[in-house]
């Protein structure tokens, strides 16, 4: 997990010890996102959550240096490529 940032790194471990399943996919995730983005991004890991509607969710957060435009064209290529293919192991809990 070196490759990732952690925004409130305490949260997050607490998080993937309650969603041991996601761990193999964050350790697979940098593999694609420098593939896709270059070696060079950083990656972030960030949690969000709703108390109210009772639900977490981990984002992969990408800083690229690109254009907005073609950000999301390689974030297109990303979910192609790589996420279309976790999403049912992911339960909804990453982004």
């Amino acid at each position: 997990m070196t490759d990732y940032i952690f925004v409130d790194k305490e949260k997050i471990l607490d998080f993937l010890f309650a969603n041991s399943d996601l761990i193999p996919i964050l350790l697979e995730a940098p593999k694609y996102i420098y593939e896709i983005f270059g070696q060079n991004v950083p990656i972030y890991l960030e949690l969000y959550s709703d108390p109210e509607e009772e639900w977490d969710e981990l984002f992969i957060v990408i800083k690229s240096p690109y254009s907005a435009e073609e950000a999301i064209e390689l974030e297109k290529k990303l979910f192609d490529e790589w996420f279309i293919n976790i999403m049912d192991k992911e339960d909804n809990k990453l982004n």
